[in-house]
């Protein structure tokens, strides 16, 4: 393609721009609609975000931890009437291959025990297994 210039359009080039006199012009809000972002590839946006996130594997405690992490559970359940605040720490499981990830609740208040689950109902609605527990400590009650 050569960079000379050809003159092809000088007839043109300064001719005002053409007006339907049938038709209004399109308002600026559907005029910029046309020109918005698709989603090409539906739910690739969501797979970016999962593949993202950072996956560990859940520790297995030792026979210790696991002696002094059961003494402070047995504490907040002694005080579960009282509605316990608590920090804690636990493996919540995403289902693919055994990883998944750790999550904090600091300050958080158990509503109840749930026995036939095993796990720990808080107030605002989340159901921690205790199984997955790997750190609770009782901060008021």
């Amino acid at each position: 393609m050569s960079m000379e210039p050809t003159h092809r359009y000088d007839d043109i080039i300064d001719m005002p721009h053409h007006q339907s006199k049938r038709h209004r012009p399109m308002a600026v809000e559907q005029r910029a609609a046309q020109f918005m972002p698709f989603a090409a590839l539906a739910g690739y946006e969501d797979l970016l975000q999962e593949t993202a996130k950072v996956r560990q594997r859940q520790v297995e405690l030792g026979e210790d931890a696991q002696e002094a992490l059961n003494a402070r559970l047995a504490a907040v359940l002694a005080h579960l009437g009282e509605h316990p605040r608590v920090d804690m720490t636990f493996f919540r499981m995403d289902g693919e291959g055994g990883s998944g990830e750790y999550l904090r609740i600091e300050g958080g208040v158990v509503a109840k025990y749930l026995a036939e689950a095993n796990a720990l109902e808080m107030t605002d609605g989340r159901v921690v297994p205790v199984v997955d527990i790997v750190r609770i400590e009782l901060n008021e009650v």
